[in-house]
């Protein structure tokens, strides 16, 4: 079906991504985006560093749970969580560093 062919690119594309380190954009929600803002003004890299740390995207949420369910699979089936999150946190490090 014309999914499984969407399913099949967004996996190559997630694969090359981290095995060629390609720059990905990473989207906060505004509420995350706060937090992270208010810290930095409060000068709490600790908790910043601790956030990032703990992120997981075994525990992220997609906007429907067909859709969640087909990510974490293609992430099981690719690359693995690890390198996901290793991924997700040196991305989201230079992309807090740019912004605050």
């Amino acid at each position: 079906s014309g999914g499984s062919g969407t399913y099949a690119g967004v996996a190559r594309h997630h694969r090359v991504c981290i095995a060629q380190e390609i720059p990905m954009n990473i989207i906060l929600p505004n509420t995350a985006e706060t937090f992270f803002r208010e810290a930095m003004e409060a000068g709490r890299i600790r908790v910043l560093t601790g956030a990032v740390d703990e992120l997981n995207v075994r525990h992220a949420r997609a906007g429907s749970e067909q859709d969640e369910d087909m990510i974490k699979q293609i992430i099981l089936n690719t690359t693995g969580f690890d390198a996901v999150n290793r991924a997700v946190r040196s991305r989201l490090i230079d992309q807090l560093t740019v912004l605050f």
